[in-house]
């Protein structure tokens, strides 16, 4: 038996990495655990913070709920946090090699005015858990990222979802063979 899949969705807010993440979970199947409906879980309002702190309290958490998973032999994956910084990927990575599952990043973006549109209709909706997620947030973001340099798959979220799983499935199928 191979060992579980750790699967990261790096990419900046609106970039399409729940929409893919849900799909790839019906479809491996997988747990998703996500930072923004963990910290409405752990913190109601009016303890929601959107800071660095609560952000990397609540990811330590979905780290060992993660870890739970892949030790039973599940495959989990975390979605919510950009994973632009270096530092997040370093603590993702350690993460990844404490709870025994192979560390896999998908990348997903989007052009500026596809991530506009998106946040603007969640916003509008106002059906996201993360209030703070806007468009302004997402050029703050975009201005302070890190190059990727792990080895990781890009998939630009403009296209067809189906056409994303595949991609994303025949990614990870082939990673698999290939081990870490």
């Amino acid at each position: 038996m191979s060992k579980p899949f750790f699967i990261a969705m790096a990419g900046l807010p609106g970039s399409g990495k729940s929409a893919l993440a849900a799909r790839l979970a019906a479809a491996l199947p997988a747990v998703i655990l996500n930072k923004d409906t963990v910290r409405a879980a752990v913190f109601p309002p009016p303890e929601t913070k959107y800071t660095s702190a609560q952000d990397d309290f609540i990811l330590s958490l979905m780290y060992q709920a993660a870890e739970w998973y892949l030790r039973k032999g599940g495959n989990v994956i975390i979605d919510g946090r950009t994973f632009t910084q270096r530092v997040q990927r370093v603590e993702l990575q350690k993460a990844a090699e404490k709870a025994g599952g192979y560390l896999r990043i998908i990348y997903c973006y989007a052009p500026d005015e596809v991530i506009r549109s998106r946040l603007e209709m969640d916003v509008a909706a106002d059906m996201h858990p993360a209030k703070d997620r806007n468009f302004d947030l997402y050029l703050r973001r975009k201005a302070s990222m890190d190059l990727i340099e792990e080895p990781h798959l890009q998939l630009n979220t403009n296209a067809s979802l189906e056409e994303l799983e595949e991609k994303a499935l025949a990614w990870l199928k082939l990673s698999n063979n290939q081990n870490p």
